[in-house]
């Protein structure tokens, strides 16, 4: 047995290339499909770390906004036919070591509902808000003792009519 010309590839990738065109049409369209796979899939690295990059200063420059629209108190304001405005929302989320504590005081009053394995963010944050503002702005002590409480600041970018 001619072991040379049974297994080019293993003496000869060019002749192991030709080898494999002759047995079927597609080998070259299965090269060039794995090149271009190869080359999106890098190009897919490069465009997530430009993103990343590219919402870490939009991050940035939202939060020295919101800081100087504060220091100014400009509470909105519209340029160039954006609306501007500064907005502040109070979120919820289960304390890690508080999760059947926190499941044990929504049942006992009366949100059991929101108990599903676990607590929907935006479920808990609503709830917080409605127990907030039915409670002169404060927290309830039974639920204030088993979530994290934080303010989230942003501006919200909206179109506007008026230009200025």
């Amino acid at each position: 047995m001619d072991y040379e010309k049974e297994w080019p590839e293993y003496y000869d990738e060019p002749a192991a290339q030709e080898q494999i065109e002759e047995i079927t049409p597609t080998a070259s369209a299965m090269y060039e499909l794995a090149e271009r796979y190869k080359a999106l899939r890098d190009e897919k690295k490069k465009a997530e770390d430009y993103l990343k990059q590219v919402t870490s200063e939009k991050d940035k420059a939202e939060k020295q906004l919101f800081e100087l629209m504060l220091q100014t108190e400009t509470e909105n304001f519209t340029r160039k036919g954006t609306r501007f405005s500064m907005s502040v929302k109070t979120r919820a989320s289960t304390k890690a070591s508080c999760k059947d504590d926190l499941f044990a005081a929504l049942r006992a009053h009366g949100y059991g509902d929101l108990v599903v394995e676990t607590v929907n963010a935006n479920s808990l944050t609503s709830l917080v808000k409605e127990l907030k503002e039915a409670n002169d702005q404060e927290v309830p002590e039974w639920i204030a003792n088993v979530v994290n409480l934080y303010d989230q600041s942003s501006v919200s970018v909206t179109k506007s009519t008026r230009k200025s």
